[in-house]
C-alpha cells in the first residue's frame, strides 16, 4: 500500500511538471507574438481593423476544436498524447505560416496569411485545455484545487519571460537560405519560428514524461440503475441551468474583457507614447505581475475563508473603477505613462479578485458533472440536485 502511494505521488509530479511548462512555455511564447503583433501587420500592408480580426481568429478556432478534443479522449481509451502531439503539430504549423508571411507580396495574401496561421495555431491552443480533463480524470480530487491553482499562476511567470524573450527576438535582423532563396529574418517575422521552436520543445516533453491515465470507468451517478440516454431537451435543460450558466456567463465576460484589454493594449500604447514592441512586452509582464500577486491574495483569502461573495464584489467594483479610469485617462492630449499603466493595474484588479473564485466554483460543478452524458441523471432523479 504504502509502495503505492510513493507511486501515485511520483507519477503526480511528474505530470504536474510537464503541465506546468506547457503552461509557462505557451504563455511565454504568446507574450513574445503580442507586442509585436500590430507591427507586424501594417508593415505586410494590413490595418488595425484586420490586426482585430487576426487578434480575435485563435480564440475562435479554440472554440471550434476543444470539443473535438473532448470527443478524441472520450473515443480513444482516455488516451492523452496523441491529442496532445496534433495539438503541437497544429501550433507548428500555424507558427510557421506566420513567418512565412513576411515572404509574401504586402496586401491581401501576406495579411490572410498571418490570418491563417493565426487560425490554427488557435486549432492547437485548444489542446492546452486537455490539461485540466487530464487533472479531472487522473488527479485525487483533494489535489485538483492545489493543481489548478498553480498552473494559473506558471501562465503568469510565463508573461514575465515574455520581456527577456523579446530582449533577444528585437535583436534579430539577418537572413537563412533555403535551396538558394534567402528569406529575412527580423524582429516580426522571427516571432513565429520561436513559436514553432516551442511547439516542437512541448511535443518532445510530453511524449517522453506524460503518464496516461487509466481508462475511464463509466459509472451511473444513483443506484436505480444505468444512466438514461440523454437527449436534445436534457441537454438544454443541463446547460440551462444557473448553477452552470451563471458562472459561465460570468467567465465569459471576463476573458471577454481581458482580452479586449490585450488586443487594444499595443496600438494604443505605440499611438500614445511611440512604445515598440520591447516597451509593450514590458507592459505585459506588469499585467502578469498583477495577475500572480492575486492568485496570491485570492489562495490567502480561501485560507481565510472569505466569502465568494466578498471577493466577487470586490472585484466588480474593480472592474468599474478601472473601466472609469481607462475612459478618463486614455487620450493622446493629456495621458501620463504613470496613468496609463494605473488604469491598467486598477482593471486587473477585478481578475485577482474574482477570476479564481468564480473558476473554482464553477470548476466544482463540473467535476461532479464531467461529461454532458450524464446530465439527465439529474434531471431523472428529483432527489440529486446539480450544485454541489
Amino acid at each position: 500500500m504504502l509502495l503505492r502511494q510513493k507511486v501515485a505521488s511520483s507519477l503526480l509530479k511528474q505530470e504536474s511538471c510537464v503541465f506546468l511548462r506547457q503552461s509557462h512555455i505557451a504563455s511565454s511564447l504568446d507574450s513574445v507574438v503580442t507586442p509585436s503583433l500590430i507591427f507586424y501587420v501594417t508593415e505586410v500592408g494590413g490595418t488595425v481593423e484586420q490586426y482585430g480580426l487576426i487578434s480575435s481568429i485563435p480564440y475562435f478556432s479554440m472554440i471550434l476544436m476543444m470539443s473535438f478534443y473532448g470527443i478524441w479522449i472520450d473515443s480513444n481509451g482516455n488516451k492523452y498524447k496523441t491529442p496532445y502531439a496534433a495539438s503541437f503539430a497544429f501550433g507548428g504549423l500555424g507558427s510557421i505560416l506566420y513567418f512565412l508571411a513576411e515572404l509574401l507580396p504586402s496586401g491581401a495574401w501576406a495579411v490572410y496569411t498571418i490570418l491563417l496561421g493565426r487560425f490554427i495555431t488557435g486549432l492547437g491552443a485548444a489542446g492546452r485545455t486537455l490539461a485540466y480533463s487530464y487533472v479531472a480524470t487522473a488527479i485525487p480530487r483533494d489535489q485538483q484545487r492545489t493543481i489548478l491553482t498553480i498552473l494559473s499562476m506558471s501562465r503568469s511567470f510565463g508573461m514575465l519571460l515574455g520581456p527577456l524573450m523579446n530582449l533577444f527576438v528585437v535583436k534579430i535582423d539577418s537572413s537563412i537560405s533555403i535551396f538558394n532563396y534567402t528569406m529575412p529574418l527580423n524582429p516580426r517575422n522571427s516571432a513565429g519560428l520561436v513559436l514553432a521552436a516551442g511547439e516542437l520543445f512541448l511535443f518532445i516533453l510530453t511524449s517522453l514524461l506524460l503518464q496516461e491515465p487509466a481508462p475511464k470507468e463509466e459509472k451511473p451517478l444513483t443506484e436505480d440503475g444505468p444512466t438514461s440516454k440523454v437527449g436534445g431537451k436534457d441537454l438544454l435543460v443541463a446547460v440551462t441551468h444557473f448553477d452552470l450558466l451563471f458562472p459561465s456567463f460570468v467567465m465569459f465576460t471576463l476573458i471577454c474583457n481581458f482580452t479586449l484589454y490585450q488586443v487594444a493594449l499595443p496600438p494604443v500604447a505605440s499611438d500614445l507614447f511611440r512604445w515598440t514592441p520591447l516597451e509593450i512586452s514590458y507592459l505585459i509582464s506588469i499585467q502578469a505581475i498583477v495577475i500572480f500577486l492575486g492568485m496570491c491574495v485570492a489562495m490567502y483569502a480561501s485560507i481565510r475563508g472569505i466569502s465568494d461573495f466578498t471577493m466577487i464584489a470586490s472585484g466588480n467594483c474593480a472592474f468599474v473603477l478601472g473601466g472609469i479610469a481607462t475612459v478618463t485617462w486614455w487620450n493622446r492630449e493629456s495621458t501620463t505613462i504613470l496613468q496609463f499603466i494605473m488604469s491598467i493595474v486598477i482593471y486587473h484588479l477585478h481578475t485577482l479578485l474574482w477570476d479564481l473564485r468564480i473558476g473554482q466554483s464553477s470548476q466544482d460543478q463540473f467535476i461532479v458533472a464531467q461529461s454532458w452524458k450524464i446530465q439527465s441523471d439529474y434531471f431523472s432523479h428529483s432527489s440529486i440536485k446539480l450544485s454541489r
